[in-house]
This record gives structure tokens, sequence and C-alpha cells, in this order.
């Protein structure tokens, strides 16, 4: 995003589509990631400026460790070695 020069209504269909895309597990991600989408077009067109569109990007493009997924692979690695995840035998 930064350094890009052409039109700002490319740039923001590219956002857009970005966070539609099927990178995310949950839908309060997808919410998420669509709202803030919208809310940094919204906001890039009243300002008169591209940083929201940046940031958005940066967002986008970050990677995101979804909680419930982080916790029920630790909870499943535990039960396969045949322990509670909380330490135990």
């Amino acid at each position: 995003i930064a350094g890009f020069e052409g039109p700002g209504e490319a740039l923001e269909a590219a956002l857009a589509r970005a966070a539609v895309e099927d990178v995310h597990t949950t839908p309060t991600m997808i919410t998420h990631a669509v709202k803030t989408t919208r809310a940094a077009i919204v906001e890039a067109r009243a300002l008169g400026s591209r940083l929201p569109l940046v940031a958005v990007g940066r967002f986008l493009a970050a990677p995101k460790r979804q909680r419930w997924v982080h916790n029920a692979t630790l909870d499943a690695i535990a039960f396969v070695r045949g322990r509670s995840r909380g330490g135990g035998a």
C-alpha cells in the first residue's frame, strides 16, 4: 500500500476484497475485518488522506492468533499426550 500511486478507488476495492478473503476463521474476526476496513475507507475519504487505508492494510496483512483456536490446539495436544492442559500426569 505504501507507495501506491494509483486511483484511491482501486486501493479501496482491493482492501474491501482482502477483508472478505477466507483467512478469518470466526464470525467475529470476519465482522471485525469488514467493519474496520469500511471505517478506514470512510475516514480516508473524509480526511483526504490514505493513512487510514495504509493502517487497515497493515491490520489485514498481520497474522492473527485467534485465542479459541490456539487454546483448542493446546487442549488437543494435552489430551493426546494423556494429561490435562493444567499440568497433571
